[in-house]
């Protein structure tokens, strides 16, 4: 079936539109975004471990499956999701412990796109889940943090509206 990824295809259209510049060169900055993401949030997590972060991103930067979503055109949808999420893990680490605010927003933001660019995106969830297990603080009251987490539950509700989407049209073709 197919899959209705918004900004896989807007960011084929702006590609296409700015022809001078070739569609694996855009794959490549945006895995090294994507790289550079993951650097960002293992600072976040463990900054410490600064070392820690340099290896992650290493790691992501030339693992085979980020390598081949840089060399198969259509695979840019695995590497947009990735740089959102990512995008979307720091803003929600650098946020917490702060009143509602831009990060929160931008966090959210990234999230609906990382969606928007491939299905695997409604997972952010249990990654949030998994950052609020590593940096939980036993004062903090259970309400505060599903309150900060509660708003990326909606992600893959989108997924199953993208479904249903699909049944719908070909239903209709049919």
């Amino acid at each position: 079936n197919y899959a209705w990824r918004p900004l896989t295809e807007a960011s084929f259209s702006l590609n296409l539109a700015w022809g001078f510049i070739s569609m694996r060169v855009v794959n490549l900055l945006i895995h090294w975004g994507a790289s550079l993401a993951v650097l960002w949030v293992a600072g976040l997590l463990f900054p410490d471990q600064r070392h820690l972060g340099r290896w992650a991103a290493l790691c992501f930067a030339v693992h085979p499956l980020g390598v081949t979503a840089v060399t198969y055109v259509y695979q840019r949808a695995a590497s947009l999701e990735a740089l959102m999420a990512f995008l979307s893990l720091g803003l929600y680490c650098s946020a917490r412990g702060r009143p509602w605010g831009w990060r929160d927003a931008g966090a959210l933001g990234c999230g609906l796109l990382a969606v928007a660019s491939k299905e695997t995106g409604a997972t952010l969830p249990l990654m949030l889940a998994a950052v609020e297990w590593i940096l939980r603080d036993p004062a903090e009251p259970a309400r505060a943090v599903w309150k900060r987490w509660l708003p990326f539950a909606c992600l893959p509700l989108l997924v199953l509206v993208q479904v249903h989407r699909e049944n719908a049209l070909q239903v209709a073709a049919s």
